[in-house]
């Protein structure tokens, strides 16, 4: 099964951040002039459009811009930088107050967490939240005021708080993104603790992270867990030429080694995401053990938000109790 991945800049006043992309045919270079004119004319603010999308993986090739691509099932022999991408943003209402500048540092509030499940076998050595201490600031995903989350639906994703959690909800078979309202930062490791919710096959959750300007979202990485047990890392710059431009920096695997059987498969189980950012490196864990490093200096620091991106289930939701950051020197 084929699909294409389109983020969406913001919907809601100042917070609200959804990304967009998807379809299920290849097309060819004509038919992809003509769907990306139909969507620009549709949406005149639009930017992006990944319906029209071709992956190619490879070794990937770090550069300052970046989009998303279509997936397959199929893994690649290695991941490769697109050559072209076509996915368009919806239309983009921009918030009338001042944005938050993209270089100041993340507070430091550290409201004590309340609804984060108590890990039931002993955690690896590899698990950053046993050795970097007390969290800059914790979100227990009690309300919407702790972060600052945005409520509400938009075309593409709909977020409530129930039950002491987030419910972040893709309304289509596409891709969709949130951002809290927390500040721009270098070094950090951001860790989230998700029930996977009524998932099947590649519906995926993760984390948007480094992305430069909260404003707009339309480039940064882009960390995803499925519900079949894979997890992918990819980047994408909606500002790119033309049409913006993706790279996949990790195609869909399966953790190895140690780190084998990390991630827990299938609806309704809890995983803990977590991705370290130091320099040019990145670094991805699930359930505390590390399961893949990256170098990449595409994008240098940013914020940071929550991904649902459906593959099939009618508004898959998935549940976010706990999400917590870690500054680093």
């Amino acid at each position: 099964m084929k699909r294409k991945i389109l983020p969406l800049s913001m919907i809601f006043v100042l917070l609200l951040l959804a990304g967009c992309g998807g379809g299920q045919e290849q097309l060819s270079d004509a038919d992809m002039a003509t769907r990306v004119a139909q969507i620009l004319t549709a949406n005149p603010t639009a930017t992006l459009d990944p319906a029209l999308v071709t992956e190619e993986p490879e070794e990937p090739t770090p550069a300052l811009d970046l989009q998303p691509l279509e997936e397959t099932d199929e893994a690649p022999a290695a991941p490769v930088e697109a050559a072209t991408a076509t996915q368009v943003p919806t239309a983009t209402e921009i918030p009338t107050s001042t944005p938050i500048p993209s270089a100041t540092p993340l507070p430091t509030d550290t409201p004590e967490p309340t609804n984060t499940p108590e890990p039931t076998n002993p955690p690896p050595a590899t698990d950053p939240r046993q050795t970097l201490g007390t969290p800059s600031s914790i979100d227990t995903m009690d309300n919407a005021t702790t972060w600052g989350w945005p409520l509400g639906a938009s075309e593409y994703t709909d977020i409530k708080f129930q039950d002491g959690m987030l419910y972040l909800s893709g309304l289509q078979d596409l891709a969709g993104w949130r951002f809290p309202l927390r500040d721009a930062a270098t070094n950090m490791y951001i860790e989230m603790t998700v029930n996977t919710g009524e998932c099947a096959d590649r519906d995926s959750y993760g984390i948007m992270f480094r992305v430069p300007v909260f404003r707009e979202a339309d480039r940064g990485y882009l960390y995803e867990v499925s519900c079949d047990g894979y997890y992918k890392l990819w980047s994408w710059d909606g500002k790119a030429g033309e049409n913006g431009k993706s790279t996949t920096l990790v195609w869909w695997a399966q953790p190895k080694g140690d780190a084998a059987g990390a991630i827990n498969i299938g609806p309704d189980q809890v995983n803990r995401l977590g991705v370290k950012t130091q320099g040019d490196t990145i670094t991805l864990y699930i359930n505390g053990f590390l399961v893949h490093q990256i170098k990449d200096d595409s994008w240098p620091a940013g914020h940071f938000g929550v991904i649902v991106n459906p593959d099939g289930s009618e508004k898959y939701t998935v549940k976010i109790d706990d999400m917590r950051y870690w500054l680093l020197p």
